[in-house]
């Protein structure tokens, strides 16, 4: 798509290299220079036109279809812009995942329509409770990432855990039968070596250990 923006771009300067050319020209023709500045005006719309929808269509990508939540390229871009403020001003910021408790059993027992609802209410709950500083981001399956700017740890806790017990308190129903569900957490803060696999890594090793220790629960993790 730059290669296409691109190429309108150089055929608008050959054109504006032709006008200027039939300018010099002691009886210049008025008919083919009013041709090019159509065709200049027609060039440059088109190109706009395209900025446009290329614009629209990164917005589109910026977000999960199914859930509204925020997408993957949308966490690479904000965790790198984030760890970016982290190197230059040192502002901590906290760092949680989330995934929904023997998922895999509602999809087997009720089907894949019952799971995708159960993940759009999910993402709605969490979107909730978050503060309008946060990022709920969906990165794959029914893991979920929750990036806290500007959050120490001991103030990202309690609101990591409002969030995880506002889906165990949800009723959720599928077809007049009513489901339970429940999330497990990973949470950690930013440390000063760390890079985003790094910081990943440790709060998926604590999401492990609050399956372990029995699920519906949330593990922080600091080293």
């Amino acid at each position: 798509d730059s290669a296409v923006i691109q190429g309108l771009k150089d055929r608008r300067t050959e054109l504006q290299s032709e006008y200027q050319e039939s300018l010099k020209i002691y009886k210049p023709d008025y008919p083919k220079m009013q041709q090019l500045q159509q065709q200049i005006k027609f060039m440059e719309h088109e190109s706009q036109q395209l900025k446009l929808k290329l614009s629209d269509n990164r917005q589109k990508l910026m977000f999960d279809t199914l859930t509204g939540a925020r997408s993957r390229l949308s966490y690479e871009e904000i965790l790198g812009q984030e760890f970016s403020r982290w190197e230059r001003y040192r502002e901590a910021f906290s760092f949680a995942i989330f995934d929904i408790d023997h998922f895999k059993n509602v999809n087997d027992r009720f089907g894949h329509n019952a799971g995708d609802k159960a993940l759009r209410i999910v993402a709605e709950l969490m979107n909730k409770h978050i503060r309008k500083t946060d990022f709920l981001f969906r990165i794959g399956g029914e893991e979920f990432v929750l990036l806290l700017p500007k959050t120490e740890l001991q103030h990202a806790s309690p609101l990591a855990d409002k969030i995880r017990n506002s889906v165990g308190e949800s009723k959720f129903h599928f077809k007049q039968e009513q489901l339970k569900l429940t999330m497990s957490g990973g949470l950690t803060t930013v440390l000063p070596l760390d890079t985003a696999e790094d910081l990943y890594e440790r709060a998926d090793k604590a999401l492990y250990e609050a399956k372990q220790q029995g699920r519906n629960r949330l593990v922080t993790l600091t080293d």
